[in-house]
């Protein structure tokens, strides 16, 4: 019997060259055993099993074989030309699917959708152009080849009667999770559609994941790790981690009222990671050791719930460049931890192969991993299947997101609504952090409840941490504003000021680095990781030294998560979250016994117009400082109360239009939450035949954490310099496990550049493209060595604001 392939490795050896097969027999069993692994623990593995078992039963065709053939020899073909996705779609639907739309309906369009979109979205209604399904049930069964497809699928891979049966268990699976979206759902009911969709995106992350594994291990001959095949072993390591914690946590000093105060709020945690699965907050004051409380409760959490694996969300790379070392001690196993942070290879979709770069990334399926909120929200609605892949690996897990309150404010429906399933369908705990937390329960589509407390609020062991005095010290020019802070530092030694962009920061940088007799330093997003590594631990190593007077002129990269105290910080205006999180970095240890000052400053010469979250933001603390003016004991006479947090919120939202937190595309008439949900904007006659209307492919191109698109380019700082050699060695052109070690080393060396800047840089010559073409290295003449990036090597201070001022990839 003739046996059709899925895949083509040519092993070149000396003058001669061998074709290695994979059959697609086995490739589809291959991937049906990995998405069943993915979907297990949420009970969905028959439904997971099933959609990958018939992702490429299209493959099984000459044509298919000619085409990959062509292409494995290096023969010119057309990507695509031979469609092997809508067979598996049109068998479903056609022996599953009837217009009285009853659960088996819904579970057969869930299943189709998996299979036909495990290589890109399509849009199940799109107005007056034909729908999804509709398009591929009325394709031509002979330019599909659908009948000898199917006919050698039988005979190599599988039988109708299998098929039946795995579609009858997956319909009792996915009959128990609709029941719980109903719940989920009562007092809204647009939001069926939309969790609906999240779970299509589910069983869809689980059959890319079976899918571009099986593919990678076949194409490098690697076994790829899978740490959590086994309950005993999470169980095993989770144990472990958390005793060497413990160990290590009772090796700490408990002498100071601070110390003593952070042991309390740890202890806290450590309780309540015996509590059940759900939604939790954790609501401290900067500087209470927030991030081993976490990972205390996270430990005891996994352990005594058996989880697959612990998330550490964080919202910019300066958090993460300190918080990775410090979880990567306390669990005393560092091959526990990957970090995720850049997409140093590029992320490139096609319609009918797999780029090398796509096996390259990450699949997020170590114990622990670190990685941002760029990414977490983009594994939740961005429209590149190296994105949707990652969904699965949130299931059965602890997800601890970091200063919360960084969710832009135009994602805040999306974000709840994923929460929602996340802590549901998922079976996942998420924990909130902030010391200033956001009322998501009072946003227009908001959490389904209110997040438990892991630490209650207490009076005598908040007033611990009280260590400064904010204050609005009015408006100034830049120039004002460097001789502010030259008159601030002989009395406080040293002087943090935290801008709202990059081009202020620089500016600023080169005037009172000029002028002053102090050490001064630098810090943004466009220094690498690597960089601003190097120029905080000069920065701690002069504050340490009594003799040193020490400036840092910073952008928000420095604002939270980054243990470094100075004898006062002046923040401009900004949103009272980030004020706050600002005095953090302010008397942090109770160096000086006095509260220390943190004065709020306008700056005239600041130009926000393409930030409108950040004005928004302004605008809100403007209202609170003149109302807590007004009546200060309302406010329970601070800045940082509950109640001025409270209000402050409320301000915000209020100002918001409406369906911005609705993520609104202008352009388009509707919103990124109408697409994913019923699609009222876009639905046609045709598409009412199905229940599922999403425009998932509209809504997944849309989708950007920021108002453009970044990408991120290797720069020649420090080792930077010789990856970026060996990207264009020999070697790497042609050994992808080569190439992946080099993506590991890469990380540390990247910034991202909006596509403007690409362009610009494009144009003056400073990029390169390296290892084929999939990523691009910065000239050496356009990195400083103390602002990093510039737009202009003549002028070092030309730094252009970026929205990634905000948050950074």
């Amino acid at each position: 019997m003739h046996i059709h392939p899925a895949h083509i490795r040519i092993e070149h050896m000396d003058n001669s060259s061998i074709e290695h097969i994979q059959p697609a027999w086995r490739h589809c069993r291959n991937t049906a055993r990995f998405a069943s692994w993915a979907l297990s623990p949420i009970s969905l593995s028959d439904t997971a099993y099933l959609s990958g078992l018939l992702h490429d039963c299209g493959k099984f065709t000459c044509a298919f074989e000619s085409y990959l053939r062509k292409a494995a020899h290096g023969e010119k073909v057309i990507r695509g030309s031979v469609n092997h996705t809508f067979v598996g779609v049109r068998y479903l639907l056609r022996n599953h699917h009837s217009p009285q739309i009853t659960t088996s309906d819904i579970v057969s369009e869930l299943l189709a959708y998996a299979v036909g979109a495990h290589h890109g979205l399509f849009d199940l209604a799109r107005g007056h152009d034909t729908s999804g399904f509709a398009h591929r049930l009325q394709a031509s069964p002979d330019l599909l080849y659908e009948q000898e497809a199917l006919n050698n699928f039988w005979m190599e891979c599988s039988t109708p009667e299998e098929i039946q049966q795995l579609f009858l268990r997956s319909t009792d699976e996915l009959a128990a999770t609709f029941q719980t979206l109903m719940s989920l759902s009562q007092s809204q009911e647009e939001h069926v559609p939309f969790y609906m969709g999240l779970l299509s995106r589910l069983i869809l992350s689980a059959v890319i994941q079976g899918d571009r594994r099986d593919t990678a291990e076949f194409m490098t001959q690697t076994s790829q790790p899978f740490f959590s095949q086994c309950g005993n072993t999470n169980l095993d390591t989770w144990s472990a981690s958390l005793a060497y914690m413990e160990q290590k946590l009772g090796e700490f000093p408990q002498e100071s009222p601070i110390q003593l105060a952070r042991n309390r709020i740890s202890e806290l945690c450590l309780h309540m990671g015996t509590s059940d699965r759900g939604l939790y907050s954790l609501n401290v004051p900067t500087g209470s050791g927030k991030t081993l409380s976490s990972l205390r409760f996270a430990l005891a959490h996994s352990k005594h719930q058996n989880m697959q694996r612990i998330f550490f969300i964080m919202p910019l790379l300066s958090i993460i460049e300190q918080n990775s070392d410090v979880i990567r001690e306390f669990v005393g196993n560092p091959s526990l931890v990957l970090e995720h942070h850049s997409n140093v290879v590029a992320p490139q979709d096609d319609d009918d192969s797999l780029h090398t770069q796509e096996l390259l990334t990450e699949d997020w399926s170590a114990p622990i991993v670190i990685t941002t909120l760029v990414q977490f929200l983009e594994t939740l609605f961005s429209g590149r299947t190296t994105s949707i892949r990652r969904f699965h690996a949130l299931c059965d897990s602890v997800i601890v997101i970091d200063e919360v309150q960084s969710v832009p404010g135009h994602m805040l429906t999306l974000f709840n609504l994923a929460l929602n399933f996340l802590t549901t369908v998922c079976k996942a705990t998420v924990v909130l952090c902030s010391a200033t937390q956001p009322t998501f329960e009072k946003t227009i589509h908001p959490l389904y409840r209110s997040p438990t407390p892991i630490v209650p609020y207490d009076k005598s062991l908040w007033a611990v941490f009280e260590r400064t005095t904010i204050q609005y010290a009015g408006s100034m020019t830049c120039a004002e504003i460097s001789e502010f802070l030259l008159q601030l530092l002989p009395q406080h030694r040293s002087v943090l000021i935290i801008c709202n962009k990059k081009s202020t920061a620089a500016q600023l940088y080169a005037s009172v680095s000029s002028d002053s007799f102090a050490s001064c330093y630098h810090l943004s997003a466009s220094m690498c990781m690597a960089h601003r590594r190097s120029t905080l631990e000069q920065m701690n190593a002069a504050l340490r030294d009594p003799q040193k007077l020490v400036i840092c002129i910073s952008t928000q990269v420095i604002e939270a998560g980054v243990d470094i105290s100075f004898g006062c910080v002046v923040r401009l205006t900004a949103g009272m979250d980030s004020i706050i999180q600002a005095a953090g970095r302010c008397n942090r240890n109770k160096e000086s016994t006095q509260p220390a000052p943190v004065y709020i400053v306008g700056c005239v010469d600041e130009h926000l117009t393409h930030l409108r979250e950040i004005q928004a933001a302004q605008h809100a603390t403007e209202c609170l400082l003149a109302a807590f003016e007004k009546d200060p004991q309302a406010f329970h006479h601070s800045l940082t109360s509950d109640e001025s947090i409270s209000y402050y919120y409320h301000q915000l939202y209020r100002s918001m239009p409406d369906e911005y937190q609705d993520f609104k595309l202008p352009t388009m008439r509707t919103s990124i939450y109408s697409l994913l949900s019923n699609n009222k904007d876009l639905v046609s006659d045709e598409s009412c035949q199905f229940f599922m209307q999403q425009g998932f492919q509209t809504a997944g191109a849309q989708f950007s954490v920021f108002d453009t698109q970044t990408v991120d380019v290797l720069v020649p700082y420090g080792e930077g310099s010789s990856i970026i050699a060996d990207f264009c060695s020999e070697q790497a052109m042609y050994d992808i496990s080569f190439q992946l070690s080099l993506v590991q080393r890469a990380k540390p060396y990247t910034i991202s550049l909006l596509q403007y800047q690409r362009q610009q840089l494009e144009q003056s010559g400073a990029l390169t493209p390296i290892c084929h073409g999939t990523m691009l290295a910065l000239n050496e003449a356009y990195y400083h060595e103390h602002i990093g990036l510039v737009m202009n090597p003549t002028n070092e201070n030309s730094l252009e604001v970026t929205a990634c001022d905000i948050l950074i990839l």
